[in-house]
């Protein structure tokens, strides 16, 4: 995203205005306010609309979490939508809250509508720290809070456990047999491991950091993906072309159900509404339908993607081309492909930014990270990484990217 570039945020705040204000009632469209994250000195537009019950004309202002409260906006029509725009000169956490008036001067209660993370501009770009780890180390995932890290290391049937404030291995968890895929609850509570070749997958609690249930599989599990609601687990079976369904309540199997072409990257959109799936048998990303399971859509890609990764802002997904060295950009409002990224020899996976401006591609055969500019979709840097950088992880900060090197069994950390 350009300095100056915009997202449109739209809410429709019902409120009462009678001679005793009440609290606005907030209907959020989509069951999302906007996008979470941002840049400092960006300008964002919020358009928000207020339903007066006498049909009076409306007016609102926002108070936008920095100690700056804007001025009420000109009176519009009830239900009128209203736009107002704002930017933040300092990274952080920022609370919106809402106010709403009518001609009559009753005024609602201020209203919490939204949360946004403003980040520092730029990007991390430089190698600060590189750490050993287990053997043929293969993916890595990042608690919520971004305090730790966790590895899955194939060779020594093991997890380990990065504390980021000092990029220090402070535990080491035993799990099944040759540990692949691995990914964090978003309570930060669990980490979900996938023992490909042992054929189950072992839940560690994080606050002991010991496994606490192991969930036996049937079909030979490689990757794997939580709803951002944390519901449900989805497990690619790539060598017996299925996907399986884990409700995280129980941890309970719900349903394994057929997808061919070789499934193996898997990835949750932020709506909970699909999943992306990519086949690298058939050169194809499938669109399942978290509601019953069923494909929505395939959509064709590159040769052999072994990745699919969507965007925080809902905007994009990128497959990850391993055979054609390049990545397919798929636009979510519509699923289809509108350009293709040459990066690195090989390359394995990708890790956004969390304000999703920029985008990590690990190549694993040239030894380096392609960093690809999202608003245009534009190579901006490549950074060089251990032997084999195959999987990664960005922190909520954005201010660190975490790369697992499978040969040289480390982890580089790439900041600002």
């Amino acid at each position: 995203m350009s300095r100056f570039s915009k997202i449109l945020l739209s809410a429709v705040i019902i409120v009462s205005c009678q001679k005793q204000p009440t609290a606005p009632d907030i209907d959020i469209p989509n069951g999302k306010l906007g996008p979470e994250f941002g840049i400092v000195n960006s300008a964002y537009d919020f358009t928000i609309s207020a339903i007066d019950p006498n049909n009076e004309n409306v007016a609102v202002r926002f108070d936008w979490g920095d100690g700056i409260i804007s001025d009420w906006s000109s009176f519009v029509p009830s239900s009128q939508p209203i736009k107002i725009t704002h930017s933040w000169i300092n990274p952080g956490n920022y609370e919106l809250k809402v106010q709403a008036k009518d001609e009559s001067d009753a005024t609602s209660n201020w209203a919490v509508v939204h949360q946004i993370m403003i980040s520092e501009e730029g990007y991390p770009n430089r190698v600060v720290a590189t750490i050993p780890v287990g053997h043929h180390p293969l993916d890595i995932t990042a608690l919520p809070s971004g305090e730790y890290v966790y590895v899955a290391n194939r060779d020594d049937d093991n997890v380990s456990v990065i504390r980021t404030s000092d990029n220090t291995v402070i535990a080491s968890i035993p799990v099944g047999d040759a540990p692949d895929g691995i990914v964090a609850s978003p309570n930060g509570q669990y980490v979900y491991v996938v023992n490909r070749d042992g054929n189950s997958i072992s839940v560690i609690r994080t606050a002991t950091n010991m496994v606490e249930a192991t969930i036996p599989m049937s079909y030979g599990p490689i990757n794997i993906t939580v709803l951002p609601n944390g519901n449900y687990l989805y497990v690619t079976n790539g060598d017996y072309h299925s996907v399986t369904k884990i409700n995280t309540q129980n941890n309970i199997v719900e349903k394994t159900f057929p997808l061919s072409g070789g499934p193996v990257g898997i990835a949750a959109l932020h709506n909970n509404q699909y999943v992306y799936v990519s086949q690298w048998i058939s050169n194809m990303v499938s669109v399942i339908k978290t509601a019953n399971d069923s494909i929505a859509t395939t959509i064709p890609v590159g040769s052999s993607p072994w990745s699919v990764v969507p965007l925080q802002n809902g905007q994009y997904a990128y497959a990850i081309n391993r055979g054609s060295d390049n990545v397919s950009v798929i636009d979510i409002t519509n699923n289809t492909v509108i350009k293709t990224v040459p990066v690195g020899n090989d390359p394995v996976h990708a890790a956004p930014l969390h304000n999703s401006q920029y985008l990590y591609v690990f190549n694993n055969s040239s030894n380096n990270v392609t960093v690809i500019r999202t608003f245009d979709h534009t190579v901006v840097d490549t950074i060089p990484a251990g032997d084999g950088p195959c999987f990664g992880v960005a922190l909520r900060n954005n201010h660190y990217v975490y790369v697992v090197n499978e040969w040289s069994n480390t982890v580089t950390v790439i900041g600002r």
